[in-house]
């Protein structure tokens, strides 16, 4: 069966990919001020949960190739990234190198060697999906039960400091496969939870509210990134954050429309948010701009999401259409014959459903 968009998951993926650029711009530009704004306490309330959330919505899609043919899989969860960071990769690294370029090519040439070991910043996501479908697929055969408490200690250790080498993907896997292989595992608990609340629960934004105080109290105590309340915090986030992307979808609102683009387009924003952000940080820098952080951080993260979208609508109908689109070439397999097949289906195992 040919796969359709769902907009639950839209919704879920475009207030995740928003808080995403809203982090990183807070964090970002506070770190060049050297100084707190109350964009900060957004950000921060965010934080336990918005990435969290895109590695669990990323799970939910392995369902579609982890047992189909190894083509299929390779093609859609290895070599579909491979190519997206390859290209972007050196996008980005001759754009924020592009003075070193003039002096010293080899240099640049080096950066982006070590950016194939020490994924770039901006662009770690893609290699460390890659890195959860692959660890996935070896595994997957393994009584997923089993599995998911494994990756759950694995984060657990992380976030007591018992993990850290300093190496960007071993570190974010350890603290982020648990999500990856919840959203995969609990593919059924997650669907019947959405379609549970879609067709009417009227306790959910009070249940919004409730676990929002709890998040926003536990964050301003500093105790958000202890073993085991991390992981809580991130798996409570992740549901409420698809509790409010299914109620988005009984509603009109102009915005919930624009969130919902947002998600269609989750990755071709994520593929180019980092270089406008650096690029306008460092213009503030050189101008000497000294607006109030708070406003200036909200103009960042408006232009990092923005200029993505303007990109891709401009190049969308070119030959440049390549840099969101792979062309046949780069594909094991067609297009369509790689797509088949239901989206949202439980996951298989040895042992059956979860």
């Amino acid at each position: 069966m040919p796969t359709r968009r769902i907009d639950w998951i839209d919704n879920a993926k475009g207030i995740s990919i928003l808080l995403f650029v809203l982090m990183q711009a807070t964090f970002s530009y506070e770190a060049l001020l050297q100084t707190h704004s109350w964009m900060h306490l957004i950000a921060a309330w965010a934080a336990p949960f918005a990435v969290p959330t895109l590695f669990l919505m990323a799970g939910l899609f392995l369902n579609r190739t982890l047992f189909s043919s190894k083509s299929a899989f390779f093609d859609r969860k290895v070599i579909r990234f491979v190519y997206f960071y390859a290209i972007w990769l050196a996008i980005q690294t001759l754009v924020l190198n592009a003075a070193t370029l003039m002096t010293s090519p080899l240099s640049v040439l080096g950066i982006y060697a070590m950016a194939w070991v020490q994924p770039a910043a901006g662009l770690w996501l893609l290699p460390m999906l890659i890195v959860c479908s692959l660890v996935t697929w070896l595994l997957r055969f393994v009584y997923a039960p089993r599995l998911l408490i494994m990756a759950i200690i694995l984060q657990i250790m992380q976030s007591a400091g018992l993990i850290h080498t300093g190496w960007i993907l071993a570190d974010r896997f350890a603290e982020y496969y648990a999500f990856f292989y919840a959203g995969y595992a609990g593919l059924s608990l997650i669907q019947r939870y959405a379609d549970t609340i879609t067709k009417g629960f009227d306790d959910v934004p009070a249940a919004l509210l409730v676990w929002a105080t709890i998040n926003t109290v536990i964050v301003i105590q500093g105790t958000d990134k202890l073993p085991i309340i991390s992981f809580v915090l991130g798996a409570a986030g992740a549901f409420a954050v698809i509790a409010a992307a299914t109620l988005l979808t009984r509603r009109s609102w102009p915005w919930a429309q624009f969130v919902k683009y947002l998600g269609r387009n989750y990755l071709v924003i994520y593929l180019a948010y980092f270089m406008p952000l650096v690029l306008f940080q460092a213009a503030m820098a050189f101008t000497g701009f000294a607006a109030e952080p708070g406003l200036t951080i909200l103009l960042l993260a408006g232009v990092s999401l923005g200029m993505p979208l303007a990109l891709h609508q401009l190049l969308r109908k070119t030959p440049l259409k390549a840099l969101y689109r792979r062309p046949a070439a780069f594909r094991l397999k067609d297009r369509e014959s790689v797509r088949q097949g239901r989206l949202l289906t439980p996951p298989q195992t040895k042992t059956g459903e979860v």
